[in-house]
């Protein structure tokens, strides 16, 4: 049968205060990276910032673009239909241009 070691209460106390120490310094760094002060976590809180800002500012464009469109609805269709000719017409040029090469 094996014989338990008997550790003296000067090793115990030692053992104790090294984890005490680990897990302070562990803490302390959770607290500092919680708080900002660590670079990747401030990078990741202005990018959350400026993705939302963004959002906010293409949702208010598309709001005003849609009431402008509905108070002036034939002016819209009248100009969706003008940037509908002048594309045919260039996509009708380009390939009777390509046909004549061949």
């Amino acid at each position: 049968m094996e014989t338990a070691e008997l550790r003296s209460k000067e090793e115990i106390k030692r053992e104790i205060e090294e984890s005490r120490r680990d897990v302070k310094v562990a803490l302390d760094e959770t607290r500092t990276t919680w708080k900002g002060r660590n670079a990747a976590a401030r990078a990741w809180r202005s990018t959350k910032q400026a993705a939302a800002k963004t959002t906010r500012t293409v949702t208010e464009k598309a709001k005003a673009t849609d009431c402008a469109i509905r108070d002036n609805i034939y002016s819209a269709i009248g100009g969706a239909v003008c940037v509908g000719a002048v594309a045919g017409f260039i996509i009708r040029k380009r390939i009777k241009a390509r046909r004549g090469r061949c």
